[in-house]
């Protein structure tokens, strides 16, 4: 398992990571929300996604701060 996560050896990495992440994350809710404009349901879905996902990337990264000591 370290193979996969060996370029995560340092703290600004995994903030970058996830920065980016959530990132794609908003633009890809926005173009979404953006093509259902007028349907006040496709909103919903979009911001429950955002924040699914913004949870999970935050999970992920204490995950492995906890795994592999990164303080």
């Amino acid at each position: 398992m370290k193979k996969y996560f060996g370029f995560l050896n340092d703290n600004r990495k995994i903030i970058l990571i996830s920065f980016i992440f959530n990132m794609l994350v908003i633009l890809i809710s926005r173009l979404y929300s953006f093509l259902y404009y007028n349907e006040v349901n496709n909103w919903l879905i979009a911001v429950l996604l955002i924040f699914a996902i913004t949870v999970f990337s935050f999970i992920l990264k204490r995950y492995l701060n906890k795994k592999y000591h990164l303080n």
